[in-house]
Parts: C-alpha cells; structure tokens; sequence
C-alpha cells in the first residue's frame, strides 16, 4: 500500500466512525471513539485502554473515563453494530438444537443453529458439518483477541464492558466493508 491508500483508509473510517456521532452526548466522546479506534486499529502491543492512550498521546485516565463514566448511549452504538451484522439475511428469527453424541465415547455436544434444514437450501448434514467444523471460528476468536484487543480487557463494571466491547467491533466491521 502507497502512503496515498493508506490515507484514504483512514478518511474511510473516520466516515464510517462518524455514522455512531449521534450515540455520543458531546463532542469529546466523538473524537475519544475515534482516538479508542485509532489505537485498537495500530500496532500496540496490549490493546486495552492505558496502553492505547499512551501510544495515542493522551492521558490513560481520559480514555478509561471515556469507556466507564462518560455520557454516551452503548446500547445505541450496540444495536446499530449489532443490526449492521445482521442484515443481508445472515440471521433467521428461527433456529435448530442440534444435539450430537458420539456413539464411541458418549460424548455429547450442543450446537445452535440460525439456520433451518429445509430451508435456503439447508440440510441436516450441512448444519452437522459447519457446526464441526471449529477452526474458521476458532480463527475468528484469535483474531478478534489479537488484533482488537478482546485479550486485553481490563474493566470493571458492567457499563464498561457493555462500552468496551462495541468499541471494539465497530472497527472490525470496518474492516469488512468492501
């Protein structure tokens, strides 16, 4: 990538942050989301609140604040990350228990699915073999812990949790905009 793409880039995400503008009381929260995303997004080594604010030049208490007892709506920035993931009809409002026991060694497994056999082409063997099959998941797991900062949570508090973790999907999805 050219200096020039890498540039664009970062417009791009800044356009795409500023679509969550209104979740945030004042304009502070706004660029503090922005300053979160910037440091999920770098190489810091640990990416939980001191560590990115120190590599972002600003002070670790302003960005645990930000993510514990600044005013702004979580749960909006929540469900507008959460309907952005469940659109395109990746999600059915029915879904199948699955229960598999292996006759060998009587071990049982529980698998939920958001699909239905007989439906969008669905079968029973389809949903038995993507729900054995762990590593794309598992994959999805460790990237999410390395690279946006899940392993290095450091909060206390349900409303920072509740904060933290939409932080940290939204430049996930950034990143799967086509």
């Amino acid at each position: 990538m050219t200096p020039n793409d890498i540039e664009k880039l970062g417009k791009l995400l800044w356009q795409f942050l500023d679509k969550f503008s209104d979740c945030f009381a004042r304009p502070a929260g706004r660029r503090l989301l922005r300053t979160f995303v910037n440091g999920l997004l770098s190489d810091v080594q640990r990416k939980n609140a001191e560590a990115i604010a120190l590599q972002q030049n600003v002070p670790p208490r302003t960005l645990q604040r930000f993510l514990e007892s600044m005013v702004w709506d979580e749960q909006l920035l929540r469900d507008r990350c959460w309907r952005k993931t469940h659109t395109d009809d990746l999600v059915s409002n029915q879904c199948t228990l699955i229960v598999a026991r292996n006759v060998l060694t009587s071990e049982t497994k529980f698998f939920l699915s958001n699909r239905v056999p007989g439906r969008d082409g669905w079968t029973l063997r389809k949903l038995l073999h993507v729900a054995f099959e762990r590593w794309p998941i598992e994959d999805c797991f460790r990237e999410a812990k390395e690279e946006f900062g899940f392993d290095h949570f450091e909060c206390r508090g349900y409303r920072c949790i509740q904060r933290h973790l939409p932080s940290v999907v939204s430049p996930w999805e950034y990143g799967g905009i086509d």
